[in-house]
């Protein structure tokens, strides 16, 4: 028996099992709470986003007062110059 397998089975010696599978259905409903939070939050702002880059954007700010309009607002590429005659090289 390694050191790990020797921690696991002395965890699981003292703690009931049945506090593990309310540990398993707690994180669960946090993982489902929290994707249907951000597809809320995505549909809501009507974000280009997917709900990927929505939850790494809300990650990154979380410790910052940003308004969340602000942050997935994605700006429209730059339109300009872009029928510039541009000089040609040819070898």
């Amino acid at each position: 028996m390694n050191k790990g397998q020797y921690v696991f089975s002395q965890v699981m010696a003292y703690f009931p099992r049945w506090i593990f599978e309310d540990a398993i259905k707690v994180h669960l409903w946090v993982a489902i709470s929290s994707y249907l939070l951000l597809a809320w939050v995505k549909a809501a702002l009507k974000s280009p986003l997917t709900i990927t880059e929505v939850s790494k954007v809300v990650e990154a700010s979380l410790l910052t007062k940003t308004d969340l309009r602000e942050l997935l607002d994605v700006p429209a590429p730059l339109t300009q110059n872009q029928n510039v005659n541009e000089l040609e090289l040819n070898f």
